[in-house]
């Protein structure tokens, strides 16, 4: 649960950081500290629902995304990602009591160059689970700026004492 907790604390840090245009891409250019000493980088698309995020922390990776279709869906359930390059792949969505239209896919950092890399594909990313389902541009030439920007964020975290 303290996970989740976190990361709703990274919707909440990544709205407040986001520009003015309300359905665009941005990247974050410096690490933002959490309450309990982590530090996270995002690639975010859109500031009202349905939004997404991509979340780089000190301790974990993630991707999370907000839209009211999602309140029905129960914590642990399974759900379908649909890059523009064609791949697929699926996850298990965490969910919060805090924010029941928030779903959350954790990803080990092996997995995050993978990740990363279909979103360097113009067209676009569907997450969905059950009935509920929501897809995100990903604009020509594809998103490899934004995700080195990303790496390099992450690149100046600070270290962390256990």
């Amino acid at each position: 649960m303290r996970a989740l907790k976190i990361g709703l604390l990274t919707l909440a840090l990544g709205a407040a950081a986001l520009p003015a245009a309300a359905q665009s891409w941005g990247v974050s250019d410096k690490p933002a500290a959490t309450d309990n000493g982590q530090w996270m980088c995002m690639l975010w698309h859109g500031t009202t629902a349905p939004m997404m995020n991509i979340t780089m922390m000190t301790d974990r990776n993630f991707i999370s995304v907000v839209g009211s279709q999602f309140a029905a869906v129960p914590d642990r359930a399974e759900a379908q990602l649909a890059y523009a390059s064609g791949r697929t792949g699926n996850g298990v969505i965490r969910k919060s009591e805090q924010q029941p239209n928030a779903v959350f896919l954790y990803f080990p950092d092996e997995a995050l160059d993978t990740i990363l890399d279909q979103f360097r594909t113009p067209g676009t990313f569907t997450l969905s689970a059950g009935e509920a389902s929501a897809s995100f541009p990903v604009p020509e030439p594809g998103l490899g700026t934004g995700i080195v920007l990303l790496k390099e964020c992450a690149g100046k975290f600070p270290e962390t004492s256990e």
